[in-house]
């Protein structure tokens, strides 16, 4: 018998409970700093020029324009823009991605109901992303929009998604173990 199995399930619960709560406090408020930033404080452009190079950017992607947001970004004409903004919307992808399963952890713990979890998940997400652009409006050369709500949403249903994905196979699997240990002892 090792030392952990001797601690009760419950008290080796409470601190992955309390690392999930940091995880999602911490990640609410790196969204707050980040959309307080005026954008000349947040561009990756001087890394990006001294890092790639334009012919970097032309090789690796076709002559055209992306359009988001009502702006238009000519990918050759503005190449170290174009790819300050790849990062950047790849940014609230994965970060609003990661907040939305570090929510799920959180609601799963409340709710014990996937279905309900995955909801509250995704309107939890949805809330901090409408303040994240709603906080963006105060902040200098920063604009709130829709787009990136939208662009937030993308990431927390696909994160979400996974996470849910994960939690039905492992509670599949644990029936499966559990009514295979049935057989054996009847």
């Amino acid at each position: 018998m090792n030392a952990q199995s001797a601690v009760p399930a419950r008290s080796r619960k409470l601190p992955l409970a309390l690392w999930t709560a940091f995880l999602f406090t911490g990640s609410i408020a790196l969204v707050y700093v980040l959309s307080s930033q005026p954008y000349d404080e947040q561009t990756l452009q001087p890394w990006l020029g001294n890092n790639i190079t334009v012919y970097d950017v032309h090789d690796w992607f076709p002559k055209r324009t992306v359009h988001y947001g009502g702006q238009s970004i000519p990918i050759h004409e503005q190449p170290m823009y174009f790819m300050d903004f790849l990062f950047r919307k790849s940014a609230h992808v994965l970060l609003y991605g990661g907040m939305a399963v570090v929510a799920a952890a959180v609601w799963g713990r409340l709710l014990r109901s996937l279905p309900l979890t995955i909801g509250c998940s995704l309107l939890t997400v949805l809330l901090i992303a409408l303040l994240d652009e709603w906080n963006q409006q105060f902040s200098s050369r920063r604009s709130a929009l829709a787009a990136d709500v939208w662009l937030d949403m993308a990431g927390a249903i696909i994160a979400v998604s996974l996470y849910a994905g994960y939690r039905f196979y492992k509670e599949r699997n644990n029936k499966s173990i559990h009514t295979q240990e049935g057989k054996k002892h009847a």
